[in-house]
């Protein structure tokens, strides 16, 4: 059994299973991860940790990593704040970059490793500044927060780490950011700190600018900047087009795991195994479904399972994520299994488990600024049934419920303003789905390769629908 701790900041998710296992998982893992909120103590800004339990501060990389665990968990004002405050600390002088590391009060952390020693001389990873962008777009989707898209400290960090920091060291102008140095102090190409020695672009720099690309094009889109929303899209078309033809290396039948740029300009391509920059290319999703997704999602499990014990456990949380995303759903939960067991004290693995368990098995999806979520149920064999209640999406709260070999989902719309749209989609291709008993047309389409089919249907606050798939599905098969 899990033991629980106190903790001062409060959630009204809640979760209910046939799986006991799952139910005191969730439970150690939320009790857990809010004991990381430090809002209020002291002169702490909202914020909450997100780095190593001993550091009284949170990272750019960790706090990406914790921000989806964050928005279930009901802490918009922490996320909000702590974006802020990386946007406040973007300089010029700094060449746009933002500070890794940020103390509870909202000023330079002293980490007595160096991390920062003066405006040219601190940690500069480069994935960290396209995924803050990324992260953003995420987080409006979560909460509905206009500010996300009016607030002009937070649209002018978008622009300025898209355009001006990643100009300044894009060598080659492909609209990737090249680092020329082998320390974090660099800027350094990657996350990877001691197995990406060389790297100009990590596979995780190419998948987090490519992510930031297609986010920033949908923020722009909101703030009702079509004409700037393009400029982002067309740079995100090039970056995978340039991903998809010259980082595989078909004779090893693998992605690249990064490139470096010498003095002399010249590439060389790696493909020796790393970490973070062969997981981000599978959480972004920028690996071509199929077969070299497949190749890659391998390569990550294998190597996780013969050398688990001599890898940072911090690389453990984004594998969840890795499987989850195409569908492999065993291996998602797997490894979801793995980092809830750990019980391992760092506020990344109880913040993504959490996270894990709403947007990877349970697949939920919101839109809070379109009042709208959807779900996909990925449940494995040793999950009958999973009931997520207190889900917020904006000024909504919903409740989900999967069960029958994800064939059946029922969504309740527990609170909110006014109506709320819900996708409820199911793996396989069916031409009907069965809405409260009765036969409604299901439409099509791929999320990621897996082939679903879903329908839309308008809740009322208050109102509980169940959709399920047919009893008969071989015969209801679309065309």
């Amino acid at each position: 059994m899990f033991a629980t701790m106190a903790h001062s900041a409060t959630s009204d998710l809640t979760l209910t299973s046939s799986s006991q296992y799952l139910v005191d998982a969730f439970n150690w893992n939320k009790s857990k991860a809010l004991s990381w909120v430090v809002t209020g103590q002291s002169n702490n800004i909202p914020c909450f940790r997100a780095a190593y339990a001993d550091r009284d501060c949170f990272c750019i990389r960790d706090a990406c990593h914790q921000c989806e665990g964050a928005a279930l968990l009901g802490l918009n004002n922490e996320t909000l704040t702590m974006w802020k405050t990386f946007a406040r600390l973007q300089t010029a002088t700094r060449g746009y970059f933002t500070i890794w590391e940020v103390n509870f009060s909202g000023g330079i952390y002293p980490c007595g490793g160096g991390d920062y020693q003066s405006d040219t001389v601190f940690i500069r990873m480069i994935p960290g500044m396209p995924e803050l962008v990324e992260k953003a777009y995420t987080l409006y989707r979560w909460s509905g927060d206009e500010s996300w898209i009016k607030d002009t400290a937070l649209t002018d960090f978008y622009e300025f780490s898209l355009n001006k920091c990643i100009g300044l060291i894009d060598d080659n102008n492909d609209g990737i950011g090249e680092g020329h140095f082998n320390d974090i102090q660099g800027p350094n190409g990657s996350y990877c700190e001691g197995s990406a020695h060389g790297y100009g672009v990590g596979g995780d720099n190419i998948s987090a600018t490519w992510a930031a690309y297609n986010a920033y094009a949908k923020l722009l889109t909101a703030m009702g900047k079509t004409r700037e929303a393009n400029t982002y899209q067309e740079k995100a078309k090039n970056v995978k087009a340039h991903y998809d033809k010259d980082w595989w290396k078909a004779g090893e039948n693998c992605y690249y795991s990064g490139r470096s740029i010498g003095l002399d300009r010249w590439f060389t391509e790696f493909n020796q195994w790393s970490k973070e920059t062969f997981m981000f290319q599978a959480t972004k999703c920028i690996a071509e479904p199929g077969a070299r997704a497949n190749a890659l999602l391998d390569r990550i499990h294998n190597n996780y399972l013969s050398c688990r014990t001599n890898y940072n456990f911090e690389s453990f949380t984004y594998l969840p994520e890795s499987f989850y995303k195409y569908g492999q759903n065993d291996r998602g939960w797997y490894w979801l299994k793995c980092i809830m067991d750990s019980h391992y004290n760092y506020p990344e693995v109880s913040m993504t488990s959490i996270g894990f368990i709403a947007t990877g098995m349970m697949g939920i999806e919101p839109d809070a600024p379109r009042h709208a979520v959807a779900t996909l149920g990925r449940l494995t064999s040793d999950v009958t049934w999973v009931r997520l209640d207190g889900i917020p999406v904006g000024s909504h709260k919903v409740q989900v419920k999967h069960e029958n070999n994800n064939n059946k989902t029922t969504l309740v719309h527990r609170s909110g303003t006014q109506d709320l749209m819900w996708e409820a989609c199911f793996p396989g291709s069916y031409a009907a789905l069965q809405v409260d008993g009765v036969s409604t047309a299901a439409r099509q389409k791929t999320i990621n390769g897996v082939p679903v089919s879903y329908t839309t249907i308008t809740m009322a606050v208050g109102q509980q629908k169940t959709v399920s798939v047919p009893n008969n599905p071989r015969g209801n098969k679309a065309p």
